[in-house]
C-alpha cells in the first residue's frame, strides 16, 4: 500500500505528518509526503528518512507573496489551490489513499486528486476543536465575525460553513469543473473537504456523528502545539504528557 500526506503551512502543519509518515513506514505502508520546499522541511523530512515530493512553492515565499495588499483572500485561495493540484497530482502517482491536512486551499487540491484519480481520501486535522461540535464554537475567519448576540455552537458552525462558502467556494468549484468535471458544491463540508475527517494525535479516533458534528465520548486530551515556523516549539511537552499517561494532540 502506498500512502500519500498532503500538507501546507508551517513546521506545525509539516512536523506531525513527518511522525505520521514513520509510523506508518514501521507497519510497512509504503508513505509519500508533499509539503512546501522550505530548507528546514526538507530536511526534517530527510532526518526522518520519508519520501519527499515538494508543494507548488515555499510557504515563506507564499507569505511573502499572498501578504502584499490589497490582501484578497478568494483570490490568494484559488491561486494556492490551482497551484497545489498539479503538486500533488504528480506525488500521488500509484498511491492508494491521500491523508490531506494544512491550509484549505490545499486541503480542496488533495481531494481533487482523490476524485480525478479515484482513490481514497481522508482529512486530518490535528485539533479537536477545528472539527464542528455542539460542545465548542468554530474560530471566526477574517471579515465573518461571529453574529453579534450569537452564542448557540450550532448556529456558529453553520455561519461557520457559509464563512468557508464565501471564502473558498469559488476556489474549490473552479478546480472540480478544471481538473475533475465534478458538480458544484453549494456547502462546502465542514472542516475540511472530506466525509469524515479525522483529529490525529489522540488516544482515540475522534469523528463527527450521524449529524456531522463532533461529539467525542469522555473528556477532550490535553493539548500541545508543535509550533510554528520558528524552531523550538513543544514537542517535548508532548512528550512529557505522554510518559505521565495521558493523551495528547499535536
Amino acid at each position: 500500500m502506498r500512502v500519500l500526506l498532503s500538507t501546507y503551512g508551517s513546521r506545525g502543519d509539516v512536523e506531525p505528518m513527518a511522525g505520521l509518515a514513520v509510523a506508518l513506514q514501521a507497519l510497512g505502508v509504503e508513505t509519500v509526503v508533499s509539503a512546501p520546499p522550505d530548507q528546514e522541511f526538507i530536511d526534517l523530512l530527510k532526518r526522518a528518512g520519508v519520501a519527499f515530493v515538494p508543494a507548488f512553492m515555499g510557504v515563506r515565499d507564499w507569505i511573502a507573496t499572498a501578504g502584499k495588499p490589497p490582501v484578497d483572500l478568494p483570490r490568494r485561495a484559488a491561486e494556492m489551490a490551482r497551484g497545489q493540484f498539479p503538486a500533488i497530482d504528480a506525488a500521488a502517482e500509484g498511491c492508494d489513499l491521500i491523508v490531506a491536512t494544512g491550509l484549505m486551499p490545499s486541503a480542496a487540491a488533495a481531494r481533487a486528486v482523490a476524485e480525478r484519480r479515484g482513490v481514497a481520501y481522508a482529512h486530518a486535522t490535528f485539533c479537536p476543536l477545528f472539527l464542528p461540535s455542539e460542545h465548542h464554537a468554530p474560530f471566526p475567519y477574517p471579515g465573518h465575525p461571529h453574529p453579534p448576540g450569537v452564542t448557540d455552537p450550532r448556529a456558529l458552525w453553520d455561519h461557520n460553513i457559509e464563512a468557508m462558502n464565501a471564502l473558498f467556494g469559488a476556489a474549490v468549484n473552479d478546480l472540480r469543473a478544471r481538473q475533475c468535471a465534478r458538480p458544484r458544491l453549494h456547502r462546502p463540508p465542514p472542516a475540511g473537504l472530506g466525509p469524515d475527517p479525522v483529529a490525529l494525535g489522540s488516544d482515540r479516533a475522534v469523528r463527527r456523528g450521524a449529524d456531522g458534528r463532533l461529539d467525542p465520548a469522555g473528556p477532550s486530551p490535553p493539548v500541545s502545539g508543535t509550533g510554528g515556523l520558528p524552531r523550538g516549539g513543544s514537542a517535548a511537552g508532548l512528550c512529557r504528557l505522554r510518559q505521565h499517561g495521558h493523551g495528547g494532540v499535536a
